[in-house]
């Protein structure tokens, strides 16, 4: 076999092995922007809770939490005037949750929503037996707002997510 053939030989298969490199990566990334269930450890305390996901969103990873349980953790409290509409107090101040409007809105102010997403953010949300499951994002920015020192951990591998509240 000449030179040139095998040049062009080792040419053919370095392209055959590096898209094939090429494809598995693609449905390997293809499988991490699958949304999988997850476990959710708040404060060193596994919380039951029918949903939670996480997922990778234009390179960013994401969790879809459960609010009002993370909002009870950070020392919040949560009380259901109906279906739709919870009243949440955090030092001496009233915010009022509306599930139909997907807001949260400090009584006694204009209507500004403070949970939107963050700009270029992911927003995600879902209603399931008064619970609002939002984005880790839009909640980190609420509490962030709300002055509440909180951290989110999100292992997309082992499917877990860890919130820390201290306040």
């Amino acid at each position: 076999m000449s030179k040139k053939a095998c040049l062009i030989l080792c040419i053919i298969l370095a392209v055959v092995v590096i898209g094939e490199a090429i494809v598995f990566t693609c449905i390997l990334n293809e499988k991490k922007n699958l949304p999988k269930d997850a476990t959710l450890i708040i404060n060193n305390e596994h919380i039951f809770t029918d949903y939670v996901r996480v997922r990778y969103y234009k390179a960013s990873l994401y969790a879809d939490l459960p609010l009002t349980e993370i909002l009870k953790c950070c020392d919040m409290n949560v009380e259901w005037l109906n279906d739709n509409t919870a009243e949440i107090t955090y030092k001496d101040k009233t915010y009022i949750l509306n599930y139909a409007e997907v807001s949260i809105i400090e009584e006694g102010r204009d209507n500004d929503n403070l949970i939107l997403p963050l700009p270029c953010g992911y927003r995600v949300h879902k209603i399931l037996r008064r619970e609002l499951i939002l984005d880790s994002n839009t909640i980190n920015g609420f509490l962030f707002w709300l002055n509440v020192e909180m951290k989110i951990d999100i292992d997309y591998d082992s499917s877990l997510v860890t919130v820390t509240c201290g306040n």
